[in-house]
């Protein structure tokens, strides 16, 4: 497990596309979509921090012109899981998909995303950006992986949750989170925290485990 930007990763790494995992994923949550190698800008190229890919996007647009394209970038940890995160690339004013934001995890090589456009149903806006759960398939059957999915998934709603009490509907997936969510405000900060805490145990025991 590494620690980048103060936040802990684990060592996931580029899509590997042709397996059979990553096709039956794709098919199961993407059918009909496909799957785009966008090309990445690095740092030294003035793309932009990980973790903020829609604001990095919009600053590429104010400056530049050009739109914005949603959708989910792919990433994988072999063995264990592949991983649909929600993301946003450049529409450069000539037309092309253009990736203004750095590598999601240090174990990612390639300089392209593993891309598929979805524009809905949740769109972030410029006032306030969904916490959007990632999509996760488990390759190995492992308790812990699942665990790790699972509480990956309830934080980011814990956090959607919270956004959703400061700063009102922001589409169409909040109205059901905030009624799962009847709890007061220090409740929810404490569920996110509780779930931030147990995330980054099971990270260091899967991470154990692959080095076992």
């Amino acid at each position: 497990m590494s620690v980048e930007k103060g936040f802990a990763m684990l060592p996931q790494t580029d899509l590997d596309e042709r397996s059979a995992a990553s096709i039956a994923f794709l098919k199961a949550h993407f059918d009909g979509k496909r799957l785009l190698g966008v090309p990445r800008l690095s740092l030294e190229q003035a793309a932009q921090p990980a973790g903020y890919c829609y604001q990095n996007v919009w600053r590429f647009i104010d400056e530049l012109g050009g739109d914005i394209q949603y959708g989910w970038q792919f990433t994988q940890l072999p063995g264990k899981f592949i991983e649909a995160m929600h993301h946003a690339v450049w529409i450069s004013p000539g037309g092309a998909l253009v990736d203004v934001t750095d590598r999601a995890y240090s174990g990612i090589r390639l300089a392209i995303t593993a891309f598929v456009a979805d524009n809905g149903p949740l769109i972030p806006t410029r006032d306030c950006t969904p916490s959007i759960p990632s999509i996760f398939w488990d390759i190995g059957n492992d308790p812990l992986t699942a665990a790790y999915c699972n509480i990956t998934i309830g934080r980011i709603a814990a956090l959607q949750a919270i956004k959703f009490r400061h700063f009102g509907a922001v589409g169409t997936g909040e109205p059901r989170q905030k009624e799962f969510f009847r709890h007061d405000d220090d409740t929810l900060y404490a569920m996110y925290e509780d779930l931030t805490e147990k995330r980054e145990a099971l990270m260091r025991r899967i991470v154990g485990d692959e080095n076992d």
